[in-house]
């Protein structure tokens, strides 16, 4: 996409279900393109959306799920270790939902051994996830960053949204985001896959500070 090209890392990214590098890692349905010019669309270009964090930060895409959102928890693992031996301190993760797994769990907890910090969307159930986990996000690491969804318009949560006062962090932009997509195109989506990008845009624009 010309308004992420400038952003991105060299190796582009990694698809885990073929283990390749490179241009084939992009995402097939627009979801992971959405996600990264929330993060790091390049500002000032008078082109399309501005990234949280469109300055000094590089974007890496991961594909562990085919054209209909579904792919295994295995493929997640290999993404997330791949990142981590690229030196991505942070990962973006739009996805969930599923019951728990030890080497899932195991794999966040050497990344955050290493350094990284895991940001993860809670989901789109409308359900207290205090008493109906939702995992990734529900793993109870120190490194994991929980996010709902919240209507900038009126400050308020979508019906959808997933909420949790022990399990879940924080309420970030999920109505009505406007950001890249295939092609060089732009569109509006819904979800807490969008509020989680602004989370970790903002973290990633801190840390390059630091």
């Amino acid at each position: 996409h010309p308004d992420l090209r400038a952003n991105m890392h060299p190796k582009l990214g990694y698809d885990a279900i073929r283990n390749v590098e490179g241009e084939s890692s992009m995402d097939l349905d627009g979801h992971g393109s959405h996600c990264a010019g929330t993060i790091a669309g390049v500002g000032n270009n008078s082109e399309g959306v501005a990234g949280v964090a469109w300055s000094g930060v590089q974007l890496l895409g991961c594909r562990f799920m085919d054209a209909n959102g579904e792919g295994y928890d295995s493929d997640a693992i290999e993404c997330l270790r791949w990142c981590r031996k690229q030196g991505a301190k942070i990962a973006s993760n739009s996805w969930g939902g599923g019951g728990a797994n030890r080497a899932l769990h195991d794999e966040m907890q050497a990344y955050e051994d290493w350094g990284g910090l895991f940001v993860v969307a809670s989901g789109n159930a409308g359900r207290d996830t205090d008493a109906s986990p939702s995992y990734p996000g529900s793993y109870r690491l120190a490194s994991v960053v929980h996010v709902n969804a919240v209507d900038a318009r009126n400050d308020r949560p979508p019906r959808w949204t997933n909420y949790g006062a022990n399990d879940t962090h924080l309420f970030a932009p999920g109505v009505s985001i406007y950001s890249t997509v295939l092609g060089s195109g732009y569109n509006a989506y819904d979800g807490t896959s969008m509020a989680c990008p602004h989370v970790a845009g903002a973290a990633a624009l801190l840390w390059s500070f630091n």
